[in-house]
């Protein structure tokens, strides 16, 4: 990236210098053009500015000592850092910790190309989709991050592994920067490693696959632009219900679609994984099947953080073998538990009515549950918004760890946002205009020109929200630097 973002806020700096000149008397202009000269300067050499002081929750805070720092860059998407991680943690020199703007992703695992040195993905949830699917599956990766899912797909026999990443930093990771240390994967015969957007790069691939894996691909970049939930408005067009219509299209036979996310407070609160299973429902219906509860397998395991979910969704119905596999799956990591398969009386309560209640009981339980887990579609794909904004600023929310993020405090923020802007914009826009009201009472064509700018900023804004599937972004595999 030529310009980072520090150096847009440099830049439009100094754009907004250059266009006070010519109300600036003469004794005033050099001074503002050397401050715009200095301006444009740091827009162009962005490693002149300090680094952004990072919010104190994140993993990159300020500290003593300071985060080791392997390599820092800027992307369009967010901010990639790798991170060494400290002494103290065991196998210290395995792993390097991805910091997505300033929080922790994802890790990069040193791999020296010894398939029998990666046992440890046994007893990692990520075995779990591979537990229940035939031999030598093929494998669409969406969101490939560091690599894990590639080498758990290695591990477990892939026949061929498809890693599609968004970030071209983070593939450059993979591809150039610490090519070595991660093995080479994108040489590796089995795997095609690819730069680009994950749900338009799977509609324009006709040959199936076995297994689509989507490994919590989000960023939450507006999360951590100010750790306060305002991710919640953040739009994703990978968990839509035409999202899931695409993938279960793109299953050969036996096939499976696997998402796995972390859940904040899954006993209390399941929001994403009643969501997703509510969003799947419906696309299962979109493709004709109606006993949704036939076609799903969710388990749950412990972190040290979140409780991770996993949702596995085939076409065809998950028959006794199959679900036979996901339990022993499951039973065998550590902290996990099955949540849901089909026909089981110890089922989790709350799935089990998403998935097989009839429409008015789902309806009931949509009115009943505390959050809005309704289905998301295409035209307005706010997954993580889960609280109405009347009931947000009706709740008082006391600010404590990450826990009430998804209480409607990213909403009440918005809010407050949103009053200010409004404000500000009135006071910057009204007060010029009561100063010069003369003048502006004497301008001609103002009604004219007020169309002709709004009309710009419509047309901007339509042109902002078009949904990112009908765009392809496919940049080559070898990257030089991203």
């Amino acid at each position: 990236v030529l310009i980072s973002p520090p150096g847009c806020v440099m830049l439009a700096g100094a754009a907004a210098g250059v266009a006070a000149w010519s109300g600036l008397s003469a004794r005033l202009r050099p001074v503002a053009v050397a401050l715009t000269a200095v301006l444009a300067f740091l827009a162009v050499v962005p490693s002149a500015l300090p680094d952004p002081v990072v919010d104190r929750v994140k993993t990159m805070a300020p500290s003593d000592p300071p985060p080791d720092v392997a390599f820092s860059r800027w992307s369009p998407v967010f901010r990639v850092d790798v991170l060494e991680p400290p002494d103290t943690f065991p196998d210290s020199d395995a792993f390097k910790v991805l910091a997505h703007d300033g929080m922790w992703g994802s890790v990069i695992r040193r791999f020296d190309g010894d398939l029998d040195s990666l046992g440890r993905y046994d007893v990692d949830a990520r075995s779990v989709p591979f537990a229940v699917l035939a031999p030598e599956p093929r494998v669409m990766i969406i969101g490939a991050a560091g690599g894990n899912e590639i080498l758990a797909s290695l591990h477990f026999d892939a026949a061929e592994i498809t890693a599609v990443e968004l970030n071209p930093v983070t593939v450059s990771l993979l591809t150039d920067h610490f090519e070595a240390f991660s093995g080479h994967l994108d040489e590796h015969p089995k795997v095609e490693l690819v730069n680009a957007e994950g749900r338009s790069f799977l509609m324009q691939r006709d040959d199936p696959v076995d297994l689509v894996w989507f490994v919590a691909p989000d960023s939450y970049a507006a999360m951590n632009a100010a750790t306060a939930g305002a991710y919640v408005l953040s739009e994703s067009y990978l968990y839509t219900v035409e999202m899931i219509e695409e993938s279960l299209r793109r299953l050969g036979p036996g096939g499976l679609l696997c998402i796995q996310f972390g859940e904040i407070d899954f006993d209390r609160k399941p929001n994403r994984t009643a969501r997703y299973l509510a969003s799947a429902r419906e696309a299962l219906r979109g493709l004709g099947i109606e006993n949704a509860g036939r076609h799903v397998l969710v388990a749950t395991q412990k972190g040290f953080a979140f409780t991770s979910a996993t949702i596995l969704v085939g076409r065809e119905p998950l028959g006794d073998e199959k679900v036979r596999r996901f339990v022993q799956g499951v039973d065998s990591l550590h902290r996990a538990r099955v949540r849901y398969v089909p026909g089981a009386d110890d089922a989790d309560d709350r799935i089990a009515t998403i998935l097989t209640a009839d429409a008015a009981g789902l309806d009931r339980f949509f009115d009943e549950y505390p959050y809005d887990v309704r289905p998301v579609r295409d035209d307005a794909p706010f997954f993580w918004h889960f609280v109405s904004f009347r009931a947000a600023m009706a709740t008082t929310i006391k600010p404590a760890g990450t826990g009430v993020l998804e209480d409607g405090l990213g909403e009440q923020l918005l809010v407050v946002f949103l009053v200010m802007a409004v404000l500000l914009a009135g006071v910057r826009v009204v007060t010029p205009l009561l100063v010069q009201r003369r003048r502006w009472q004497q301008m001609p064509h103002k009604l004219l020109a007020g169309v002709y700018f709004a009309a710009l900023g419509l047309g901007f804004m339509f042109f902002e929200i078009t949904p990112v599937s009908s765009t392809h972004l496919t940049l080559p595999t070898r990257a030089s630097g991203g």
